[in-house]
Formats: structure tokens, sequence, C-alpha cells
């Protein structure tokens, strides 16, 4: 991500990727409400390079 996104009421579970950001890669602006990340076996579940809020 690199740009703006907004998660509302979601789950993020199950995703691969190399060493970084398996549930998301953020490199933007990331607003997360009621949000779940897990389970991603690779690359840790959120990976945070900017500014996350929520």
């Amino acid at each position: 991500l690199a740009g703006t996104a907004t998660l509302n009421n979601s789950t993020v579970s199950g995703n691969t990727s190399g060493p970084n950001g398996g549930g998301i890669y953020n490199d933007g602006m990331l607003n997360l409400y009621n949000t779940i990340f897990a389970n991603s076996p690779s690359g840790g579940d959120c990976y945070n390079n900017a500014t996350v809020s929520g």
C-alpha cells in the first residue's frame, strides 16, 4: 500500500509474502477500525513503514 486505505470490520488472514507484510505492507496511510490481522505464515501480519491510525 502506497497511498491511503481504510479497513472497517475486516479480517486479513492466511496470507503469504516475502520477508515483510504477509497480511499487508503499508508505506502510506492506513486506517484500521475493528480489524484483525492473523495467521500469516510468512512475512508477519502487518509491516508498517508509514502511518497507521484507528
